[in-house]
C-alpha cells in the first residue's frame, strides 16, 4: 500500500525565487522510495535587483530599506541648495551692477532667474561680451582656435595679477558658485587624515631587493624593498623572476600613520591611474611644487 505524500521544492537564486508543489507516493517497501505522480502547481519570483545591490547581496552585506529614498533626498536637497546659492548670489552681483544687462532683466528682486530663462552671462544672443579677454588668450596661444568658454580660466590667471571688469569677475564667481565642493571636502579630508594621524604624499622610488616569501592563507607574495628603507608586499604571479624587479622605478602612494603613543607605520601601496586618491594627491602635489592656483594649474 502506497502512502501520499505533498512536497514543496525550492529553487533559491541570488535574484529569483523558483517553487514547485509535487504530489508523490510512498511504496511501503523496505527502502521506502517516493514515486512521483505530479506536480500540482509551480512558479517563480523574480527580485529585481540593480547590479551594486545584486553584488551586495551575493558578498552578504545587508542594505537598508530606506537606503534608496535616503538618495533621493540627498539629491534633491543638493539640487535646491545648488539654486539658493545660485539665487544668493545674483541678488547681490545684480545690486551691485556686475550683471550684463540681459542677465540683469531676467533676475527677479530675489535673485531667482525668471521662469523659463537660463541665460549665460558671457553670451548676449550670439555676441561674445568678453571678446578683449578671449582674443589676449588666444594670443598667449599663439592663434590658435580655442573654445570662447576658456576664456574663464584665463581671467582666473589675469586676476591674480591685473585688474579685471565687474562683469568678468561676476562670471568668474558664478564659476566658482556652480563647482562649489572641493575645497570644503578636501577641508574635510584633511580633518580626518589628521585625526588618524595619516599624511599622504605619491614618491618615486627605485627596488633594490626582491624576494618570494610565504604570505597569508598560504599564498606566495613578491616582497619588494625600495632604496628609501619602504617596503611593500604585491601577489606573486608564478613564473616571473624576482630578479626582474631590482632597478625598477616606481611611483607609489606613502602613507605615514602616527598612533597616540607615536610610533610610526609606513605603508607603501600602487594603486590604479583611475585611483581618485592617487590622482589628487600627484595633483596637490604638482600645484604645489610649481607655486601655481588652482585656477592657473588648470589654465595651464
Amino acid at each position: 500500500m502506497a502512502t501520499n505524500k505533498t512536497i514543496v521544492g525550492l529553487d533559491l537564486g541570488s535574484n529569483s525565487i523558483g517553487w514547485a508543489v509535487v504530489k508523490a507516493e510512498k511504496e511501503e517497501t523496505e527502502d521506502g522510495k517516493l514515486r512521483p505522480v505530479g506536480i500540482l502547481a509551480a512558479g517563480s519570483r523574480i527580485l529585481p535587483m540593480d547590479s551594486d545591490l545584486l553584488s551586495n547581496f551575493e558578498k552578504g552585506n545587508s542594505v537598508s530599506q530606506t537606503e534608496k529614498r535616503r538618495q533621493c533626498r540627498i539629491m534633491r536637497r543638493m539640487g535646491e541648495r545648488r539654486k539658493l546659492r545660485r539665487a544668493r548670489l545674483l541678488r547681490v552681483m545684480k545690486v551691485i551692477g556686475w550683471l550684463p544687462a540681459h542677465m540683469a532683466d531676467l533676475v527677479d528682486e530675489y535673485g531667482n532667474l525668471r521662469r523659463g530663462s537660463e541665460p549665460k552671462i558671457e553670451w548676449d544672443g550670439g555676441r561674445f561680451l568678453f571678446q578683449e579677454s578671449f582674443e589676449e588668450m588666444c594670443a598667449e596661444f599663439g592663434g590658435a582656435k580655442v573654445s570662447h568658454d576658456w576664456t574663464v580660466y584665463y581671467l582666473r590667471k589675469k586676476a591674480i595679477r591685473k585688474a579685471i571688469s565687474g562683469q568678468e569677475l561676476a562670471w568668474v564667481l558664478l564659476n566658482f558658485n556652480q563647482k562649489r565642493g572641493y575645497k570644503a571636502s578636501r577641508a574635510d579630508e584633511a580633518e580626518t587624515e589628521e585625526k588618524e594621524g595619516q599624511e599622504r604624499e605619491v614618491v618615486d622610488v627605485t627596488v633594490s631587493l626582491a624576494e618570494v616569501r610565504d604570505g597569508k592563507r598560504g599564498q606566495k607574495v613578491l616582497a619588494l624593498t625600495f632604496d628609501d628603507g619602504g617596503t611593500m608586499e604585491q601577489p606573486f604571479s608564478r613564473g616571473g623572476d624576482p630578479e626582474e624587479w631590482i632597478g625598477q622605478r616606481m611611483e607609489c602612494l606613502k602613507t605615514t600613520t602616527t598612533a597616540k603613543n607615536g610610533e610610526k607605520t609606513v605603508k607603501y601601496t600602487t594603486p590604479s591611474d583611475d585611483d581618485w586618491t592617487l590622482k589628487k594627491v600627484k595633483t596637490e602635489k604638482d600645484i604645489e611644487s610649481k607655486g601655481q592656483t588652482v585656477g592657473e594649474y588648470i589654465y595651464a
